[in-house]
């Protein structure tokens, strides 16, 4: 198990799928699961995406 962080919220989840994760790592989490270590370029993209689908985006 491993403590992550999504938007500021702690949660715990599993790392079963995702054995190569380490501290600093981000991850993709599905339902409790860290499905994937995103590359940094993944992470860039999403970033972008979630600034642009925010209700408080302009």
């Amino acid at each position: 198990m491993a403590e992550v962080s999504v938007n500021g919220v702690r949660l715990e989840v599993s790392l079963q799928l995702v054995d190569k994760a380490k501290p600093g790592d981000y991850v993709l989490v599905h339902t409790g699961y860290a499905l994937q270590i995103l590359s940094d370029e993944d992470v860039t993209l999403a970033n972008k995406f979630m600034e642009h689908e925010s209700p408080n985006s302009t």
